[in-house]
């Protein structure tokens, strides 16, 4: 949790300061999950994109195609929404997406591992 000192003069603005340190943290734990996400998505897609992986693991590969949607999707609502805090608490949807789309890529490194 963001930590802030508490002036004297601040008692007026407590409820919107207490509310924009909730919004950073949330956005600083969003981000975090997000960049594993991210690098976890870029070693997977070099392997399911091109390789023999694709014929022998069919249900991996259509796994990763599911995932990859869902990850652009993210990545465009981060484009139509370039104000980070607002992407990230605006609504409910990336940090409800991250954790699915990170356990999904960690069963297709799994599969892989196996392969």
């Amino acid at each position: 949790m963001i930590r802030y000192v508490v002036y004297r003069y601040s008692s007026p603005f407590k409820n919107r300061i207490d509310e924009w340190i909730q919004h950073l943290s949330n956005s600083l734990e969003i981000t975090n999950s997000w960049l594993v996400v991210q690098n976890l998505w870029i070693y997977l897609e070099a392997v399911f994109t091109g390789s023999d992986v694709v014929r022998q693991l069919p249900a991996e590969v259509k796994r990763f195609t599911n995932v990859d949607k869902s990850w652009q999707r993210v990545m465009m609502r981060a484009r139509d929404t370039p104000n980070v805090v607002e992407c990230c608490v605006g609504d409910d949807f990336v940090a409800q997406m991250l954790p699915h789309l990170l356990e999904q890529l960690e069963l297709c490194q799994k599969s892989l591992t196996g392969y």
